[in-house]
């Protein structure tokens, strides 16, 4: 949510859905599903700013995702899904 007092950003888990209280949690587990969330091209944790596709739901670090795409459609995991007008 933007405005002019304040910016929020509400994260999720990648792989449950749950919705992820950065102040509760104190790790980069899901409190849920006890997972990480994977940058599809490098296969590392993602811990900060992540690109991810609402068609497919695949997603990785914003840099790793940019140059990606700089030079393809497809998403890099291989599912075939065209990431680029879906991109967030």
């Amino acid at each position: 949510m933007l405005n002019q007092q304040s910016t929020t950003i509400y994260t999720k888990c990648n792989n449950c859905f749950k919705p992820i209280d950065d102040a509760k949690n104190e790790s980069w587990l899901c409190a849920r599903c006890k997972r990480l969330n994977l940058c599809s091209l490098c296969h590392v944790t993602v811990k900060g700013l992540y690109t991810w596709c609402q068609g497919c739901s695949h997603r990785g670090h914003h840099s790793h995702m940019q140059d990606w795409f700089s030079c393809n459609e497809e998403c890099p995991t291989g599912c075939g899904h065209k990431c680029l007008t879906f991109l967030v």
